[in-house]
């Protein structure tokens, strides 16, 4: 028989212990919507180049990969514990400039919760990432990066809203003229990156 003593000391063990999971700030990376950009791969050999994003779950499902705001799009299927591989066109969805805001935003929308992955590969050059949901993304990031000998640093942000407001505090100076050490500020509507 149960005392109630012991009863409460089980619930506040329980209380501490979920209380204790929430602050950890796991971040989910299991969704059904996800947003990503690719860079521009530097082999410079685009017959060789593809923009791969890779669709995997644990239970089988369906969905859409698109670029909305070029209107391009393609359905796929993922089969329960397989990889379903999405080849996007480079033409579409590769950034080649600096600081302009474009349309190359990639959304990937499903049925049921799956993970998602994204490569730009060459055959000499490849950037892979996580892609993270959207109920899982921040607010504030830092960028790592370091001077190349040949180019500089990188990054690309995507909007998953209307009216995003992208501060950016460059700790250099930027190619499109932004002085190190001065935020700038980049206005994005759902799609654009």
């Amino acid at each position: 028989m149960s005392h109630p003593y012991y009863n409460k000391l089980i619930a506040a063990a329980f209380a501490l212990l979920s209380f204790y999971a929430n602050a950890q700030d796991v971040i989910p990376t299991k969704g059904r919507e996800f947003w990503v950009g690719f860079m521009q791969n530097y082999a410079n050999e685009p017959q060789q180049e593809s923009l791969d994003i890779f669709i995997t779950s644990d239970q089988s499902t369906n969905g859409i990969v698109e670029i909305p705001q070029l209107g391009w799009s393609t359905n796929f299927t993922v089969t329960a514990n397989q990889t379903t591989t999405v080849t996007v066109p480079n033409s579409l969805a590769e950034h080649y400039s600096s600081e302009i805001v474009e349309s190359k935003g990639v959304r990937i929308a499903t049925a049921d919760t799956v993970s998602v992955f994204a490569i730009n590969f060459n055959a000499y050059s490849a950037d892979g990432t996580k892609v993270l949901p959207v109920p899982s993304l921040g607010t504030d990031y830092r960028i790592s990066s370091y001077p190349g000998q040949f180019y500089g640093s990188e990054l690309v942000v995507v909007a998953t809203e209307d009216d995003t407001e992208i501060e950016i505090s460059p700790t250099s100076n930027t190619a499109g003229g932004n002085i190190a050490g001065q935020p700038f500020t980049v206005q994005l509507n759902r799609g654009e990156s």
